[in-house]
This record gives C-alpha cells, structure tokens and sequence, in this order.
C-alpha cells in the first residue's frame, strides 16, 4: 500500500505520515450494489504532467526502508462551488514490506457528494510498463474506521490490489476525487503538505482558482512560498519542491506541536466569518418539536432554581443520550434535528450541542455552542480562519454573571453546585455568537489540574517474618474523580484492580491484593474514594555485605511524576501531559525504638513544585510530599534543567530503612551503632572519571562474544541441512498455529534476555567490578560470585544473538531453522539450571531472590524445554520449515494490507 501524505479529517493535521492508519478489518464490509462507482478515464485537461524522478535501488536517508517516494504531486482546481483534487503518487520497492505497501492501495472518497475517477495504474520493471487500469479489480467498502470512536461517515474506500509486483518495482498511479461538501455554503477550504517523516524525491502542489475572488493563505512552520502566476480567467499557484528530506519526530511532544511544513487555504476572510457560517446550523428549531416541548416541559420542574435546572439539563443530555455520531455528507458539520436526536437518544457532539443549546435556550439561560480543537487547543491561534480547525463542539453557558464552559458529551460529571462543577478547557474557542468576533480563552488550566490525595499505610510491626501490609486510600475530587468515575465504569473493578496492583508491585516486588478494590463514589459533592489493600512478602531484604536488613519506602505516585525525559537533547519541546495536583501522605508503621530525623526538603522546577516533611512520632514515619504542575510544556532550551530538576527530587526523596537487629555480621565493616536506624539511601562512593563505564574484563568479553557471534552467526545462516521427513501424509503448512506462538515466543525471549543484560548492566561498570574484586581477593564474597557474573554475561549475551537469529530463520522457513531453535531453547533451559545451581551456591544470590522470582525461574526453564520438544516433533515444523539456503524463496502472497487513504485535502470534520 502506497500513499501520499494523508491529514487527518475534522481539523489541523498533528503529525503526518506518508503511510496511512491501519484499516479495522471489522469494520470494512463491501458494499454489494451500491450506486457508488469508480470510473476509469483519462486526466483532466488542465492537469500539468510532471517529470518524475529516476528511480534508485538504495533507499533515501531518513526514509522508511523498504519504499522510495519518488514523486507526490497534488493538482485542485475550483469552479464556482465546485472543486476537483487530483492526485499522482509514483514509488518504488526496494523491500518486501515495499511489495506489501505499493501492490495494495485504497482511494477513500464520500459518495453522498463526491465521484472517484482513476486515470492511470502503471507498473514499470526496468524498461518494460505495464498498465493495469483496465484489469485491475476494484473492490468498493466501507470500512467506517471510525466505529471505534461511535463515529459514522459513510464514506466508502476503492480498494486495487495489484498483480506481480516484485521488488525493484515503480508504481505509478493517479486518480482524482470531484465534488464539494455542501455544508460550506459554495465556500473552499484546506491544506497541502510541504513534508512528511519519509523523504520524497520530488514534491509538486498546483492550486487553480479563480482571479478575482479572494483567497484566504496561511503558510504555517516556514512552509515555501508557491510561485503564482495567472493563466486565462485562473490564478495558479505552484510549489515545486526536490529532494524533500525526511522530518524525524520526537516522542513526547504537545499534542498542539507540530513540527511539519504546511499551507493552509480558506475562504473565511476572518473568525467573523466563520461565526456568520457556523450561526444557522446552532439555531434551535422554532418552533420547537414535540419531543423538545415535552422535554423542556419536565425540566422546568426539574428545579427551583436556575442552577439546579442548568445542572438537570446537562445530566440528562450527557447521561441519557448516548453517545453515537451519524456525520454522512452535510452531517459531518451539521448537527441533527434535536427531535431526531430525542427519538433515537445518541448524537455526536454537534447533536448533543444542539440539543443542550435548545433546551437551555427554552428555559431562558444564555448559551451559545462553541468550537474548539480538543488536541491542538490554543494551535488554532495560528491559522488561517476556518470551519476546518477544529474537531468539536461544545456550550458556553452564563449563570449568575459567570461563565460556564460545558461539554454535553462528558461522561460521570459531578457537582450539584456550579462551583464543583468541571469546566471544559480547550485553550482557545470560537463561540457561536452573534457578537462574538474572534477566539477567546476558555476555563484554565485549573480546569484541567487532576487533584488527588493518597494516603498509603506501611505497616511493618509484624516484624521481618511476617508479610508488610500496604492500604492505600485515594481521594479524588473534580476532574480527577470524573477520570476515575469514568474508569470504574468503562474498565470493570476486576481490570482496575490488576492494573493498580502492577503499578505498586513495581515499588514492592512480590506484593499482592489482600482484599478487594473499595470504591465510595459522592458524585453530588463530585468526590471519589479508592482504598486498596496489599500485602508485601519479605519486604525486608538482607544486605549481607552491610550486615543488616534493608527496606524502601517508596511514594510511587510521586516516582511515576518525576520520571525524566529519555533525552535532554531534543528538537522539539517536551509535552508533560495532565496537569496534577498530588498531596501524598505516607505513614509507616513501625516498631518501637526507631530514632528518625525531622527533614524538609523543596524543589522548585520550571514546571512543577515539590515540597516534602518527614517527621517521627509515636512509632510512626510520616512523609507528606505536595507536587504540583505549573506548566504544560518544556521549551526545548529548558529541558536539560527541567530533567536535573527532577533528579534533584529523585535524589531527595528517597528513603530507606536499616535494620540491624538480628542481623549476620557486616562483611564489609564493623556493625553500625544502634539496633534500628532509618536514613536516605546510602550515598554513593566518591567517583572517578571512567568509573561509570564498562570494566575491562567484561568489555573484552562482550567484544569477544560478539566476534564470535558474528562468525557462527554466518556460518549457520549458510548452513543447509535437509528439510526433516515427514511422519503423516499431510499437515498443515505455513507460520500458523502453535508455528506462529513459537515465532513469537524466540523474539520475546530474545528481548527478554536483552532486558535482563541492561538491567544488570550496572553489575559491569568499571567501580562496580573493582569493588566485587576487592571483596573476592579478601574473601568476604564467595569465590563462585565473579566467574558466575562473567559467564552469565557471556551466556545470556549470546543466547540474545542465538533467539535472535532462530527467530529469522523461522520467519525466512529455513530448513536450520529447526536444529538451530532446538540447541537454542536447550541452551535456555541450561542456563535456567546453570542460574538455579548458581543460586543455591552462591548466599548473596540466594538472598536477593524472592520466592516468585525462583518460580519464574523454574517456570522459564520448563517453558524452554516444552518448545524445544515441538520444534522436534511438530509435523507443521516439519512441512513448513524447508526452504533451502541456495533455493530462493518466492515472494508471500500480501496479507492483511495497510489502509492508504488516497486524499490531499479532504474535507474536515467538526467530529466530537
């Protein structure tokens, strides 16, 4: 599948791509008989033709690997309310998920008042073009790929599987798309995009309009200038761009960054005119229908005051009607009769806008709708007037000389008073108001600031040979509770239970549920309350070379918040998400005798704010800890502080418990003084340049491992023993079944080992290694502990390389493939033993692992040997596994290809 670059429908593009979403296979049904046809034809006249590059073997710098853009060319022309968007994309394969791209394409258009002609369909092979227009089958869905969101268009999809294509292919083809959606009153509206994050050999855009009538341009992100020139009664404009290179997105942006060259196009001269167009469509009915007057009949008693009957409005629209959009042609911006929506109870945003809006209305409040973009938010400030910017629509309401921006289609609202009441907060919005002139700021971030209080109980005076027990209660108040409202509703408590047990199991290994999750919901008062229970076997964990038990006390609401970015080093600012304000209170409860410190600590950070006390009293450790965000982004020059900012807090909030009693002797120094201390976490080790890095020992290893990897890496892939017989007559072939869990299991292995190395990798580094010689050389580690750790390396650095190598065998259907699994998967197996005697050998080992850990260990190790047996003995192994190393293998057959949405400027959607 093959695309040129694709904008999202409903509003301003957040980040393109060359190569469209993945179709929702259940959501596509052919549509037998449909009236919609694709023609087939030549271009029109007034289209340009344009040169396209030569091709090349090796894939463009930056680009996608296996497809080379060798040209996207983008040509509209607009006649009165009409407009015509004619597209030619032409790009090569150079790999076989290139075959899978460019021999499946899909032409997405709208029948309801759009037509889709294709004019050409080459594939060229060296010097030889062949057409398949005239053959190509077309087959005519609609996918709806917006079921997952409760979203209908009815746009349909022309889906063109082509025949014979290998790789070196060049697939040209071009089609154009006529017609204009009504909504717009005649008016033109869209974009064209300059960049995409695969590079594009040559870049060619035409805009032919009318002279005379005004056109509305907005160049965004230092998109080039078109060269404009005037031809009969037409004024075109050109952009000709070569050798576009690829634009490498960073993770972790604002979703109201966007980072990609662009030209916007509209017809509203300004935010006026967007309001004039966008008036009739939010008018209520008048007179007001049957199902509206009997409504507005029963609200009016609903209350007996105006904010009890605004209150009863919006909850009847948010709960009783559902949530479900129909936006089919004129719809995709034009909400439904509010009659219509009563009698079927679901609408999208627009539907249930229009509804609150005329119902409120009816009972004498001052409303109006307004439209926002709930991604690019404030983005919208930047662009030219459009009914095209945004994606949603919600209300304005005044009460009391307030306003109140609410959403219809909010779910678990709370609040029986306005002042608990969680506003909408967008950035900015365009109210639908005859006096309104241009966008204005809604709520503010308050609006939007998740407030929560958690209060976790430790208690350790059971003493060490009993299970710690861990209570969490959270309290959630506004926004935060409607979150967690929705959550309980829409996960289920089982789910919910799971995920918070993984999250806390990630501060206290072995932790598990010791009772059922409590939900207290106050949705009058807009409060929620979760208390969780937990038990921490072993939570105490000898520290044999400092001769005492060690605990954590761990706040992982605040460790999940001061999670640096992955790199300081960025292009693009850093996106910190939802906004908190987090008040966390731990207590651990301990047993007598305990001497603790009164400490304070606070940070102040570009974005955040954080201020901790930690105070002992009665046989209780109390650390209160207040975060609160200030700022939704990071500019990029400010990122490397916002990261040490956080380290800073990392640093100061740590806290460990040191337990002497009871404790073996210290190997390292004499027994601390006292029987029971608590103190941060020990301070490191004064370092020295080069301490950080790798030690010789292991390095040398690892180089050695590698070299010799890489040899029998070779020779095994060239390696060609027969296909094994087979025992039945027939069995099932291809990388199905169990065949396919095998495959996927060898690549998780592999990553798994891959994780465990850089887990471990601090075991390695050049103090570390230094400081476990000095231990060996004194006798106060076992002698066992330094040969293991320099196997092990070895071991599971090649047993990577060995799961990484079966796995592409089997994904290539290598004859090897079979004997090289079965000596891998033992491998696996030997060093799960090889682990487990280690173990038992080894004190400091033994110490460190916990029960679970064993029994993963063991589980591992049965796991290994069980695969081991099927690669043996699986008659699919058998029948599948028999490609030859010197007998090419024919290309797949393409399955289950990518959607490719075939559009330049498609028409947007208010969506909701």
């Amino acid at each position: 599948m093959t695309s040129a670059p694709v904008r999202p429908r409903g509003g301003i593009p957040l980040g393109r791509r060359l190569l469209a979403l993945l179709a929702m296979g259940l959501a596509a049904c052919t549509v037998w008989g449909a009236p919609a046809t694709v023609a087939r034809g030549p271009a029109p006249a007034w289209v340009q033709s344009v040169p396209v590059p030569p091709s090349r073997t090796a894939p463009e710098p930056g680009g996608s690997g296996d497809v080379r853009y060798l040209l996207v060319d983008d040509q509209l022309r607009f006649e009165g309310a009409q407009r015509t968007e004619y597209r030619r994309v032409v790009s090569q394969a150079l790999g076989p998920q290139g075959i899978e791209q460019i021999g499946n394409l899909k032409f997405e258009f709208d029948p309801e008042y759009q037509s889709l002609t294709l004019h050409h369909l080459t594939v060229r092979r060296g010097e030889r073009v062949v057409s398949q227009l005239e053959s190509a089958r077309v087959k005519v869905l609609q996918r709806e790929d917006g079921l997952d969101a409760l979203m209908f268009d009815g746009r349909l999809t022309a889906s063109v599987v082509l025949d014979d294509i290998r790789e070196g292919d060049v697939v040209d083809y071009a089609f154009s798309r006529q017609g204009a959606n009504p909504v717009f009153g005649g008016r033109h509206l869209g974009a064209l995009d300059m960049q995409w994050g695969v590079p594009v050999a040559h870049r060619h855009a035409r805009l032919i309009w009318p002279a005379g009538r005004p056109l509305h341009w907005q160049r965004l992100r230092g998109a080039a200038a078109p060269s404009v020139s005037t031809q009969g009664s037409e004024t075109v404009y050109a952009w000709s761009l070569r050798d576009v290179p690829a634009l490498i997105t960073e993770a972790d942006t604002p979703s109201w960054h966007d980072p990609f060259p662009w030209v916007q196009y509209s017809e509203f001269a300004d935010w006026a005119a967007v309001v004039a167009w966008a008036l009739p469509l939010y008018e209520p009915p008048a007179p007001p229908g049957p199902l509206l007057q009997q409504e507005l009949a029963r609200l009016r008693r609903a209350g007996d005051t105006p904010a009890q009957r605004l209150q009863a409005t919006l909850r009847f629209v948010q709960d009783e009607v559902r949530y479900l959009g129909f936006e089919i042609g004129a719809n995709s911006h034009r909400p439904h009769d509010p009659d219509w929506v009563l009698r079927r109870r679901f609408g999208d945003c627009k539907d249930k806008t229009l509804l609150a809006l005329s119902l409120l209305r009816g009972l004498g409040f001052e409303a109006h709708a307004a439209l926002v973009h709930t991604s690019w938010r404030q983005g919208v400030g930047s662009t030219q007037a459009s009914p095209g910017v945004f994606n949603h629509v919600l209300l304005r309401v005044r009460l009391d000389g307030e306003t109140y921006w609410l959403d219809p289609t909010r779910t678990g609202q709370g609040g029986s008073r306005p002042a608990d009441w969680v506003q909408a907060d967008h950035g900015l919005a365009l109210p639908i108001d005859p006096a309104a002139r241009g966008l204005v700021p809604m709520a503010g971030p308050a609006a939007r600031t998740l407030s929560r209080e958690v209060h976790a109980v430790l208690d350790l005076r059971g003493g060490r040979d009993r299970d710690a027990k861990l209570t969490v209660t959270t309290l959630a108040t506004g926004a935060a509770a409607e979150q967690l409202r929705s959550a309980v509703v829409s996960t289920g408590r089982a789910k919910l239970e799971k995920q918070y047990e993984s999250f806390y199991a990630r501060s206290y290994p072995g932790l598990a549920l010791d009772g059922a999750l409590k939900v207290q919901d106050d949705r009058a008062s807009n409060r929620l309350t979760l208390v969780e229970r937990y038990r921490i076997p072993r939570y105490w964990r000898l520290n044999e070379a400092k001769g005492r038990f060690d605990g954590q006390v761990e706040v992982p609401d605040l460790d999940e918040q001061t999670r640096g970015p992955s790199t300081a080093a960025r292009r693009d600012p850093l996106g910190l998400g939802t906004r908190l304000k987090l008040q966390l209170h731990t207590e651990v409860k301990l047993p007598p005798g305990w001497r603790i410190p009164a400490e304070d600590h606070e940070v102040k950070g570009d974005a955040f704010r954080w201020t901790r006390s930690v105070r002992h009293a009665d046989d209780t450790l109390s650390l209160k800890d207040d975060f609160l965000s200030t700022a939704d982004e990071v500019p990029v020059h400010r990122v490397a502080a916002h990261a040490e900012q956080l380290q800073q807090v990392r640093k100061q909030s740590g806290m460990a418990l040191y337990d002497n009693e009871g404790a073996p002797p210290p190997k390292e120094t004499a027994a601390a003084e006292g029987a029971s201390a608590v103190a941060p976490p020990a301070p490191e080790p004064e370092t020295r340049p080069g301490d950080d890095g790798p030690h010789w020992v292991p390095a040398v290893l690892v180089t050695l491992t590698l070299g010799i990897a890489a040899w029998g890496t070779a020779w095994v892939w060239r390696w060609d023993p027969a296909p094994r017989t087979l025992d039945a007559v027939s069995a099932p072939v291809g990388l199905g079944g169990w065949l396919l869990l095998a495959l996927l299991m060898l690549v998780a292995s592999a990553l798994r080992h891959l994780h465990a190395l850089w887990d471990g990798r601090s075991a390695y580094t050049h103090a570390a290694w230094e400081n476990l010689w000095a231990q060996h050389a004194s006798e106060t580690l076992s002698p066992w502990l330094l040969p293991f750790l320099a196997l092990s390396l070895v071991a599971v650095l090649g047993l990577v390389l060995a799961l990484t190598l079966s796995a592409a065998l089997v994904l290539r259907r290598r004859s090897a493939a079979v004997p090289v699994a079965i000596a891998t998967l033992l491998g696996v197996a030997g060093l799960g033993l090889a682990e487990r005697a280690a173990t038992a050998t080894i004190p400091l080992l033994q110490a460190a692992e916990t029960s679970t850990e064993a029994w993963q260990a063991w589980r591992g190790i049965g796991v290994a040997l069980l695969w081991a047996a099927y690669f043996a003995r699986s008659q699919r192994v058998r029948a599948t596994l028999v490609r030859r190393h010197r007998a090419p293998a024919a290309p797949a057959a393409p399955a289950d290809p990518d959607e490719s949405v075939a559009t330049a400027v498609p028409q947007p959607s208010a969506g909701g």
